[in-house]
């Protein structure tokens, strides 16, 4: 993809000239997903979403995640917040789909993931 004209990395680009090696390896590394990122385009095409809402939706659904960070400046970058609702779609048929192309799903800590967490009622 392309850097937004409109964005802070757009508008101040001396660091790459510092640092021409560490933007290469970035930008090799970022190729390297594009055929995934088609993989996940068709899944938000089913959903009628974006990829930035599922892949936040994912987010809310996944005990993996703890929190979930989401920077925005101007407005229109709160789309996002419409995987609130979109979490609801993702079925667990869609989320294998999703840990299929993924496939880096942790192995549960018990210890982590016990009863007691998952228990609301449970006594500290």
């Amino acid at each position: 993809g392309n850097i937004p004209e409109d964005s802070r990395r757009h508008q101040n680009n001396r660091m790459s000239s510092f640092y021409p090696e560490i933007e290469k390896e970035k930008l090799d590394k970022v190729k390297k997903l594009q055929p995934v990122e088609l993989l996940f385009l068709f899944i938000a095409d089913k959903l009628n979403t974006t990829l930035s809402v599922l892949a936040v939706a994912w987010c809310l659904k996944n005990k993996n995640v703890s929190v979930i960070l989401l920077g925005a400046k101007r407005a229109e970058q709160l789309e996002t917040c419409a995987a609130i609702k979109l979490q609801d779609k993702l079925t667990p048929d869609i989320l294998k789909e999703i840990e299929k192309i993924l496939n880096n799903k942790p192995i549960e800590d018990p210890a982590l993931y016990g009863s007691f967490l998952r228990n609301p009622n449970a006594r500290l």
